[in-house]
C-alpha cells in the first residue's frame, strides 16, 4: 500500500514520529481540524455561514450565562457576609443574656438574703418586746 509514494512501514515511523512530538490531545485536535477542513472545502458557502451562525449564537448565549453566574456570585458574596454579621450579632445577645442571667443570681440571693435579714431583724424586735 502506498499513499503519496510512501510504503506502509515509512507511513508507520511517520505516525509514531509525530505522536511522539504532538501527543495524542494535539493530534486529535488536528484531526478535528482536517475534518472541518475537508468538510468546508467540499460543502455550499450557505450551510457554513449557518453553522457560523449558530455557533455564534451559542458562544453568545453561554458568555450571557457566564456574565450572569458572576453578577449572582457577586451578589451571593455580600449575602454572606450579612449571614455572617448576623451570626456575630446573635452570639453577641446570647452572651449578653447569659451575663445578665448571672448578674441577677446574685441579685436573687442578696434580695433572699434581705428577707431573711428583715425576718430575723422582726422576730428579735417581737422577743424584745415580751
Amino acid at each position: 500500500m502506498t499513499i503519496f509514494g510512501l510504503n506502509s512501514p515509512e507511513l508507520f515511523v511517520l505516525l509514531v514520529i509525530t505522536l511522539v512530538i504532538l501527543g495524542i490531545k494535539r493530534i486529535e485536535k488536528g484531526l478535528d481540524l482536517l475534518s472541518r477542513l475537508l468538510k468546508f472545502l467540499l460543502s455550499n458557502q450557505s450551510s457554513i455561514d449557518k453553522k457560523a451562525k449558530k455557533k455564534e449564537l451559542k458562544k453568545d448565549n453561554e458568555e450571557t450565562q457566564k456574565k450572569e453566574e458572576e453578577i449572582t456570585k457577586i451578589e451571593e458574596k455580600p449575602n454572606v457576609k450579612e449571614k455572617e454579621l448576623k451570626k456575630d450579632d446573635e452570639e453577641t445577645q446570647k452572651k449578653e443574656e447569659e451575663i445578665t442571667k448571672i448578674e441577677e443570681k446574685p441579685n436573687v440571693k442578696e434580695k433572699e438574703l434581705k428577707k431573711d435579714d428583715r425576718r430575723n431583724s422582726k422576730e428579735r424586735g417581737g422577743n424584745n418586746k415580751n
